[in-house]
């Protein structure tokens, strides 16, 4: 009797030994080992700066205060220019006054008197001597002061009537406030005469060769034609400049002239002006 049982072929056999490894093929070419991938450089970006409040929103900051903005200023304006002795005495420009604008001309000169005929002036500029000075208006800063007796014979207001008598009596007040004498024939300047103001009949008569010459002064008239205005024109020559007419109203424009415009609206001047 055998007494025991044989254990079953499955159970009793032995575990299959492990297959042998394979062997690692070779790569050829050899591969490089890889690198790992580059870095990205980094790069400094511009500060941002957070948008500024617009004005209309933005209150008042404690303690902050805006500096102060100088109001535009005006371009200089240079000094005119005026024809030097070797150059046609010619000079036409148009001036500012208290009563509006003016257009003047003046042609010539009288010869051999000396003074210069006109300058413009600065503000603090002194006037250069003149037998007869007269401030016709300004342009800008600069003034324009003239002789009369540079004059070449008349010096006509060209205009409206009633225009050309208040600047008429604007430059008569101007004569007596630097010592002129000033005449005037018919009432040419009606209430606005100045004060010191001598009234003529008529125009007076050239001085007699050889006689004392008399102050120099300024005679207003109304529009003259033909001999008389021809006469006034000889007074202007045959005094030297030392009594010259102002010709005012309808009249043709002398050689110096003021052309007198009227006013913005079409109407004529009024008022006084100092």
């Amino acid at each position: 009797m055998t007494g025991a049982t044989e254990p079953d072929g499955a159970a009793s056999a032995a575990p299959p030994p492990p297959a042998p490894a394979l062997p690692v093929k070779p790569v050829w070419p050899p591969r490089s080992p890889q690198s790992a991938p580059p870095r990205p450089t980094p790069v400094d970006l511009p500060a941002v700066a957070p948008p500024e409040p617009s004005p209309a929103l933005a209150g008042p900051v404690a303690g902050a205060t805006a500096p102060p903005v100088a109001p535009p200023t005006a371009p200089d304006l240079p000094r005119p220019s005026v024809p030097s002795d070797n150059e046609v005495p010619y000079l036409s420009t148009e001036l500012e006054t208290e009563l509006g604008s003016i257009r003047v001309r003046l042609v010539g000169v009288a010869a051999g008197r000396g003074a210069p005929a006109y300058a413009w002036l600065g503000p603090d500029e002194a006037a250069p001597p003149a037998a007869l000075p007269l401030v016709l208006g300004h342009r800008g800063p600069w003034r324009l002061h003239v002789d009369l007796g540079r004059a070449p014979d008349v010096l006509t207001l060209v205009g409206d009537t009633d225009d050309c008598r208040h600047t008429a009596a604007l430059f008569a007040r101007r004569l007596r406030a630097a010592g002129i004498g000033v005449a005037t024939v018919g009432g040419v300047l009606g209430a606005q005469a100045p004060d010191g103001c001598r009234p003529l009949p008529g125009l007076p008569a050239a001085p007699a060769p050889g006689a004392d010459p008399s102050p120099p002064y300024v005679v207003f008239t109304p529009g003259l034609a033909g001999t008389e205005l021809a006469g006034a024109r000889r007074l202007a020559t045959e005094s030297g400049g030392r009594c010259v007419p102002v010709v005012i109203g309808p009249v043709p424009a002398g050689r110096w002239s003021v052309q007198v415009a009227p006013g913005e609206d079409g109407s004529t001047r009024a008022g006084t002006a100092d």
